[in-house]
């Protein structure tokens, strides 16, 4: 007969062979996400994304957990690999203990702390704020970045946001030059396709008052934003002249640093965060609504609607 404490075991093994297929299932369509060609190539159109992503972290809540009540049923080979791990550790201990002395005794005799008038004083600049007007917001430490190409360093002194296209007078801009407007501050959300978001107050200039200083020509119904690592992606023309759109230099009360798209970053609302372009270099006012950008040409859907598929029809696309 089989006893209690095995049957309990039993329903371990179980729900650890379920957790992990969760796990491993909704974490293979996770990284299937950043290949769209493969779900359209598939059939599919579009996820549940939220879901898919609170089921993968779901389960790998409960395998840990389901883990750590094997290992306490398991307590004889608990104990005897606790066991062993303190014999080597002590043995370590012992061998290392007369370097670890001598290194802390001259360590002591050479150092000397930094002290005194001629110390440096750091620039603390800008401080984040963890909340705006009664509303939590995300900590930039935990906001997700995906890119292209890596990391991309632009210096201040020698940017320029160059529009051109459709205007009535193309214009290069400085860091400076951009930010010489008005300025305004919003707290908006971030959505990723592959599940985390991220409530960030971000502030900068409208992308409708650049526009204005350039002037729309007859025709145009397209703006297309570059970046310098090539990336790209494209917006009706209504969507940035009807909206207050922000070309964003700061997050959180912070400016923008490398990792977070240094020197501006475009806060597409209601879109899904591959319509967020980071490390702005370039605005075109065009007349060809087709134009796709990275990931629009690799099949992910041109508007880019939280509340729209996720990829584009098999007929649109070709």
């Amino acid at each position: 007969m089989i006893s209690a404490r095995n049957k309990i075991r039993y329903v371990i093994d179980i729900g650890l062979i379920c957790t992990f297929a969760l796990s491993f299932g909704t974490g293979s369509v996770k990284l299937l996400m950043k290949y769209p060609e493969i779900l359209r190539s598939l059939g599919i159109r579009s996820l549940p994304v939220f879901t898919i992503s609170r089921i993968h972290d779901l389960s790998g809540l409960l395998m840990g957990i389901l883990v750590l009540f094997h290992l306490l049923l398991n307590t004889r080979w608990l104990l005897t690999m606790t066991k062993t791990l303190f014999r080597w550790k002590m043995a370590v201990l012992v061998i290392l203990l007369p370097l670890l002395v001598s290194g802390c005794v001259q360590e002591e005799e050479i150092s000397t702390p930094s002290q005194g008038p001629d110390k440096a004083v750091e620039d603390l600049g800008y401080v984040e704020v963890n909340a705006y007007e009664g509303e939590d917001l995300t900590p930039l430490s935990a906001v997700g970045s995906t890119s292209i190409k890596g990391i991309q360093y632009i210096e201040k002194e020698t940017y320029r946001l160059t529009i051109t296209g459709l205007v009535d007078t193309e214009k290069e801009l400085t860091y400076e030059e951009v930010l010489d407007r008005q300025r305004y501050r919003k707290v908006v959300t971030l959505n990723c396709v592959t599940g985390w978001s991220a409530d960030i107050l971000w502030e900068g200039v409208l992308v409708r008052d650049l526009l204005d200083q350039v002037g729309i020509e007859r025709g145009a119904n397209t703006v297309i934003f570059y970046a310098v690592d090539g990336y790209s992606t494209s917006f009706p023309l209504e969507y940035i002249v009807d909206n207050p759109i922000l070309l964003a230099h700061k997050m959180n009360n912070v400016a923008l640093t490398p990792t977070h798209g240094f020197p501006f970053q475009l806060v597409a609302e209601d879109k899904w965060g591959y319509k967020w372009i980071r490390w702005i270099t370039a605005i075109e006012l065009s007349d060809d609504p087709s134009y796709r950008g990275y990931w629009e040409e690799r099949g992910y859907n041109q508007e880019g609607d939280l509340d729209g598929p996720l990829f584009e029809e098999d007929e649109e696309y070709e």
